[in-house]
């Protein structure tokens, strides 16, 4: 959580190495070099083959569809429009194809940058109950303004300020809302 331009996008980059940075970034107790290749990245520039369809797409992400997985149960995307060239998919359906990637990949680390922007409504909700269903097995990091999106789902925020991170924990438990955690740490 911060104000545009603070530097989530950036911190995740720095998790992705994608980005210089210094000190060091564990997971687990582990180097995070360790589990690089168990993370997964949803970004609002989705990097696809435009020319491909959405299921080759899906392919070349690393996912085998066969006719044990049906995909379809995501219920992001119509088969249809899977089978249409990517280039004419508009932002929010990309950001759907990214995300049955990511939902399909079942990474230990799954990083969303502002993964609710573009989405219609009900798209949102089949993400938050994935989400809910992902994060059994695995670790999210969420950036995002969309704070009725994020609020039930989320367990711990970090709040980025003037270029240090504050880690409030157990947020749900505590009752948090993140409107009022806005308040408080970054617009007060």
């Amino acid at each position: 959580m911060g104000k545009n331009g603070i530097g989530k996008t950036t911190f995740l980059k720095c998790i992705l190495g994608l980005e210089h940075y210094q000190g060091i970034v564990n997971f687990n107790t582990n180097s995070l070099e360790l589990t690089r290749k168990d993370i997964f990245s949803v970004f609002d520039d989705v990097p696809f083959y435009n020319n491909l369809s959405g299921f080759k797409n899906i392919v070349l992400s690393g996912y085998k569809i066969d006719s044990k997985n049906n995909i379809e149960e995501l219920m992001l995307l119509t088969k249809k429009k899977l089978s249409e060239k990517v280039k004419n998919y508009s932002m929010g359906e990309c950001k759907k194809l990214s995300l049955i990637c990511a939902v399909l990949q079942n990474p230990k680390v799954l990083l969303l940058d502002e993964v609710s922007n573009g989405l219609d409504i009900d798209t949102m909700y089949i993400l938050k109950k994935y989400l809910i269903k992902l994060k059994i097995d695995s670790v999210t990091i969420a950036t995002g303004h969309h704070f009725e999106f994020y609020n039930d789902i989320i367990d711990d925020v970090l709040v980025l300020k003037n270029g240090t991170i504050l880690h409030i924990r157990d947020f749900k438990g505590s009752g948090g809302d993140l409107h009022e955690i806005y308040k408080k740490y970054i617009s007060g």
